[in-house]
């Protein structure tokens, strides 16, 4: 009740924006073995939208039986009945002038992917984007890394696919393409095999159309030529890639001379005629079995704003939200995606009471669950709340466990804590099985081993991703990382280096408390030399610091041996470090420090009313 009384205090500040425009509206859900589609169309266009992604699917599987073709992360497929409804959804295609007009749009998002497409759309092949962009999709649930010529000449092979009720075609030549490639000097493997995401071939349009264009011609050739005889060449090559045998290398194991490769090429692409795959639909239910069901309009109004919200549309997306809660504050879909909005917002708090309250509202929805567990990080990708962002993603991972970014977030919670590493290693590495193309997921495997101080192994991570880096965040990402992995390496040597300091002097009391002991007993034994001073560390809780106008410092350090004060006449002398730890901009000791657990070495100062002198302090969280 207190909940609701919430609710209906906020609802009372919102308005109905379009309610009068989308009442009359029907929207309904058509459920297919696979695939969810929500549509305001006729029903019977409904159903035959979700059984082209049916079919998709059957193809996709039967031309490359080996891959995964299901994933962990929900697909919601927005099939709307005209320009004008998918004009609502993305309007941003319509705000630029002179931009094409979408048929259709793949979107990936955090937790949730969505395609839009309208269903009146004409043409020989009018969902050319999405069949290309779903195919990139299931290669990423595949593989880490897959060379940009082979990963678009795959989209290109798939996305000029021809579905309809009597079958699938797949393969078909385009035309386009062919009349490029036989008025241009196509180029040499050697550079087709280079390009990258930074590469002109890929970024400027003039030079892109020819790389699309031998990307398809080389990948149609090699999933066709000799009735499929090569195809098996294609997952050699990408196991090997895999295996980090280096892309020349792989390419002429994978497919021979090089050489001969492209004066075979050369002719294909000026032969006259070109073969297609025709796949029959397997034995599936008929299309009119599948589940349908009316969407109430707050729910239908939900949908929309949830994609408008991962498609970066806020404002939109409030818009739609205020009117799907007024409608009913009671659904869980709404209050996930306004915990979503506040979360983009950067409000974290707000958006955690809004996951809470998707949860109570559906505790089987294991997005919900792992969006909660998102707002409880905090800046830094510190954890909050350990023990509710464990259960949730727990419980999101025991819903859906295909979902690979509760697998990686349980990761990260776990190794922010130094607990559980073992654990956390194997839950980074199942999220890349299940999303082997995800760079934030190999980087976390590659987090996690610099935790364990398996430097090597990150590093060859790290570098494995960053060769595979797709978009400028990517890359940053994996920039970030690698300087992540020297400012350990500096932690380390640092760490080392005083650890080598108390080993040394402890040995050297050892040896001094062996001589008297000698001396006692009148056996003489070799004098060691004693150094400057005697160096020991203490590893504790930092319970009080205190500081005086001369830039004085007493701490107070408790472990389960007892109390230490230690002392320094300067703490601007003292060396800070950490292996996740930077001292702050403006750094005050007896601010900063206080509650922190720590090792400090310090020098050993008898007669004073303090244990001893600070040297260094190295902050463990």
């Amino acid at each position: 009740m207190r909940r609701r009384a919430t609710f209906i205090a906020l609802l009372l500040s919102f308005a109905p924006f379009c309610l009068a425009a989308e009442k009359d509206e029907r929207w309904l859900e058509v459920r297919s073995p696979h695939f969810s589609v929500i549509s305001n169309a006729d029903e019977k266009l409904a159903r035959r939208a979700a059984a082209q992604f049916e079919q998709f699917r059957e193809v996709f599987r039967a031309v490359m039986p080996q891959w995964r073709v299901d994933s962990g992360t929900p697909l919601v497929i927005l099939a709307v009945k005209d320009e004008k409804s998918l004009k609502a959804v993305l309007p941003e295609r319509w705000d630029r002038k002179g931009s094409a007009r979408p048929t259709g749009y793949f979107l990936r998002g955090l937790g949730k992917d969505y395609v839009a497409l309208r269903l009146d759309a004409v043409g020989d092949n009018p969902y050319h984007v999405i069949y290309h962009e779903y195919a990139h999709n299931l290669m990423s649930l595949n593989y880490a890394v897959v060379p940009l010529w082979l990963a678009e000449g795959l989209a290109e092979f798939f996305g000029h696919a021809v579905i309809n009720a009597r079958e699938a075609g797949i393969g078909i030549p385009s035309s386009g393409q062919l009349w490029l490639l036989r008025k241009t000097n196509i180029l040499p493997l050697e550079t087709l095999f280079a390009v990258d995401y930074m590469s002109p071939y890929y970024s400027e349009e003039t030079k892109a159309s020819i790389f699309y264009a031998q990307s398809w011609a080389l990948t149609h050739y090699l999933m066709m030529s000799g009735r499929g005889a090569r195809r098996p060449q294609i997952p050699e090559f990408l196991h090997l890639l895999a295996q980090d045998v280096s892309a020349a290398e792989a390419a002429t194991r994978a497919f021979g001379d090089l050489a001969a490769l492209a004066r075979q090429l050369d002719e294909y692409v000026r032969q006259g005629s070109y073969s297609s795959l025709k796949v029959p639909p397997r034995a599936a239910p008929d299309e009119t079995s599948y589940l349908v069901r009316d969407v109430p309009l707050a729910e239908s109004l939900a949908v929309r704003a949830d994609f408008l919200l991962h498609n970066d549309r806020l404002a939109e997306a409030h818009k739609l939200l205020a009117d799907a809660l007024w409608l009913n504050p009671d659904l869980a879909l709404a209050n996930e995606s306004m915990g979503f909005l506040l979360f983009r917002h950067g409000d974290r708090a707000a958006a955690e009471k809004w996951f809470a309250n998707a949860v109570e509202l559906d505790s089987q929805n294991a997005l919900a669950h792992y969006y909660h567990a998102l707002a409880l990080a905090r800046e830094g990708e510190e954890i909050g709340d350990f023990d509710a962002t464990e259960k949730h993603l727990r419980r999101a991972i025991a819903l859906n466990p295909d979902f690979a970014p509760a697998y990686s977030m349980l990761a990260l919670a776990y190794a922010t804590q130094d607990a559980h590493l073992g654990d956390a290693l194997w839950l980074a590495r199942r999220a890349v099985e299940l999303e082997p193309g995800d760079l934030e997921h190999q980087l976390r495997v590659a987090s996690v081993l610099l935790r364990m101080e398996r430097v090597d192994e990150a590093q060859r991570i790290a570098q494995r991703a960053s060769a595979a880096a797709k978009t400028q965040e990517d890359r940053a990402a994996a920039t970030d990382f690698f300087e992540h992995i020297r400012k350990f390496q500096e932690f380390l040597a640092q760490r080392k280096k005083y650890e080598d300091q108390v080993a040394a002097e402890q040995k050297f009391l050892e040896e001094r408390r062996l001589q008297r002991s000698a001396a006692a007993t009148n056996a003489p034994q070799a004098s060691a030399p004693a150094p400057a001073g005697v160096n020991t560390a203490i590893e504790g809780a930092i319970v009080a610091a205190a500081c005086s106008d001369s830039s004085a410092l007493d701490l107070t350090v408790e472990n389960a041996a007892g109390t230490a004060i230690l002392h320094s006449e300067n703490f601007l002398r003292i060396e800070y470090y950490g292996a996740d730890w930077q001292p702050p901009k403006d750094f005050q000791p007896c601010k900063h420090l206080t509650g922190l657990r720590v090792k400090i070495t310090y020098r050993i100062t008898p007669g004073q009313p303090f244990a001893g002198e600070i040297l260094a302090i190295e902050v463990k969280k």
